[in-house]
Formats: C-alpha cells, sequence, structure tokens
C-alpha cells in the first residue's frame, strides 16, 4: 500500500512555482466554546475593509514568499512579513544550513486550501489563526548537487497552523497598492512588500505591526 502511494504522488502533475491559491474562500466558522475566539465579524466592525478572501490570499503569497526566501538563502524579504523572534529563529537555522553547504530546495508550490481556524485579541494586538494546506517537492543537496534528503519527483502535502498578529488599532491597508514605511536612516519610502531594505542607504526596516505578520 505504502509503494503505490508513492506511486501515485509522484505521478501527480506538477504546478509552477507562485500557483494561484485555491483559498481565499472564507468558511470561517464561530465556535463558541473555541475559547477565547470571537467571530470575525467583530473584527469586521472595527475594520470594515477587512476581507477574508483578500486576507487569505495575502497568507498564501506570504507561504511562496518564505519558501523562495529559504531557497534562495535570502532571508532579509521576511523581515517585513514576520516578528522579530520568528525571523531571527529561522534565520539560524538557515545559517546553520550554510554553514553545512546545504541547499534546501522547494519546489512546485501550490496553496491548495486555506481557512481562518480562530480570531481574538489581547490587551495590545488582533490574532489570526489560518489553517494552510500546501503541496510542495522537498530536497535537500550538498555543495556537489547531491540530493542528501527528501526527493526531486515526491510530492508533499502539508498542513500549517500559523498565527498572525496586527497592533489591534490598525486597519486594513490597499492590498493592490504599495505597502510603505519611511526608511529610518534617509527617510526614503520602502515598499515593505517587496523587500525589507532601502535601495537608497542599504538600511534594513523593521515593521511596527501596523499590518500582519507571521508569528
Amino acid at each position: 500500500a505504502f509503494i503505490i502511494l508513492v506511486v501515485i504522488f509522484g505521478a501527480l502533475p506538477s504546478r509552477k512555482k507562485g500557483a494561484a491559491n485555491k483559498g481565499g474562500d472564507g468558511g470561517y466558522t464561530y465556535r463558541p466554546d473555541a475559547t477565547p475566539g470571537k467571530p470575525i465579524s467583530e473584527l469586521k466592525k472595527k475594520d470594515p475593509n477587512f476581507s477574508e478572501a483578500e486576507f487569505l490570499d495575502k497568507v498564501g503569497n506570504m507561504y511562496v514568499q518564505m519558501q523562495n526566501a529559504w531557497q534562495n538563502k535570502e532571508w532579509e524579504p521576511m523581515r517585513a512579513l514576520m516578528t522579530d523572534s520568528l525571523y531571527n529563529q529561522m534565520s539560524r537555522q538557515l545559517d546553520a544550513l550554510k554553514q553545512k553547504g546545504l541547499t534546501n530546495y522547494i519546489d512546485n508550490i501550490c496553496v491548495m486550501n486555506s481557512k481562518i481556524t480562530k480570531y481574538y485579541d489581547d490587551a495590545a494586538n488582533d490574532v489570526i489563526i489560518v489553517e494552510l494546506t500546501a503541496r510542495i517537492t522537498d530536497y535537500t543537496v550538498d555543495s556537489n548537487g547531491n540530493v542528501v534528503s527528501g526527493s526531486k519527483s515526491l510530492q508533499k502535502f502539508l498542513t500549517y497552523a500559523w498565527t498572525l498578529t496586527r497592533d489591534k488599532n490598525a486597519k486594513t491597508v490597499d492590498s493592490d497598492g504599495m505597502q510603505t514605511v519611511a526608511c529610518p536612516n534617509c527617510g526614503a519610502p520602502v515598499d515593505v512588500k517587496k523587500s525589507a531594505r532601502c535601495e537608497y542607504c542599504g538600511t534594513v526596516v523593521t515593521v511596527d505591526a501596523k499590518d500582519w505578520v507571521i508569528s
């Protein structure tokens, strides 16, 4: 039975990296026993521009961007999308791979589904938990290009529970426009959707929790 499953997974058609997110259709159901969860309508009351579909699409894009940054060994673009503690933790893990001369490849990324499973707030932040299901090809090679773990052909189906936080007084910004902050060194605008580094002076810019970040 195991061999049959492997053959089936390996025969599935590949999808290019960055495939469209199949989630974003809402579907959040408030569960009164899910303490300290609240109905998502409570968030929409104070942030009328909040859209479940747009939020989940954003999360799917975050997932693809994270996997690309990990594979490219360029972690800085994730600084604007994560809390400092999570960013630093994963940066250390990536540094450990670099020191061993290893590269972890994540190919054929497809976010298959995503849904909000809980919303709540605390004294400082709004918090949303998202269940995200993705399909990837995951393998690691050494400096000579030899595969040391994983498989170039076997596709993995993974389910994540992501916690995203935002300042509870923040409001939804235009999802199609630039999310800009001023560089603390030279004052130039930095589009944190593209990079966390100022293109003018090279200063690394951190976020101030005005938009959703992975925690």
